[in-house]
């Protein structure tokens, strides 16, 4: 999905230009903790498709993606409303996946209604990974994740490489 993501219009249209694009969650500010070795290719639908083709997704003839089993593609960025800069990035986000045959919905939610969704116990069907993949999709650009919280080498030895 990384290659299906248009940064510069992310740049452009959600920081007015005064951003740089992110590869990676840690900004290049960030000297101590940003790896430059991390490959920066720009935009490509067409390599976005073959990577999903060669993993077993297909699209249907009405277009939507679906998996190896024929599960449509489908699911939801949450984001809080008062956060112009989120709104944004979810909106551009799912206008560049839909292109890839992605069903993504922008959910807008106040802050505290997104953290019941994603730790309600509820929702038990939800692994706790998932749970906390989707809280820091929800606060990427402002919230550090989990990674570079506790360090790559921890961040290794408990999720692997």
């Amino acid at each position: 999905m990384s290659a299906a993501i248009d940064r510069e219009s992310v740049v452009r249209l959600v920081y007015r230009g005064r951003a740089t694009p992110l590869w990676d969650q840690v900004t290049p500010g960030n000297k101590l903790w940003v790896n430059a070795a991390v490959p920066q290719p720009p935009q490509s639908l067409a390599r976005a498709a073959a990577l999903l083709r060669s993993t077993g997704f297909t699209r249907r003839p009405d277009g939507i993606l679906v998996d190896s089993h024929g599960q449509p593609v489908e699911f939801s960025i949450l984001t809080n409303p008062s956060n112009v800069q989120r709104t944004k990035l979810a909106t551009i986000v799912h206008d560049d996946l839909a292109q890839l045959g992605m069903q993504v919905h922008a959910v807008p939610l106040e802050f505290q209604a997104v953290m019941a969704r994603i730790f309600d116990t509820q929702e038990s069907s939800i692994p706790m990974t998932m749970k906390l993949l989707s809280w820091a999709w929800s606060a990427a650009m402002l919230i550090p994740t989990l990674r570079s919280m506790c360090g790559l080498r921890v961040w290794q030895r408990i999720f692997g490489p």
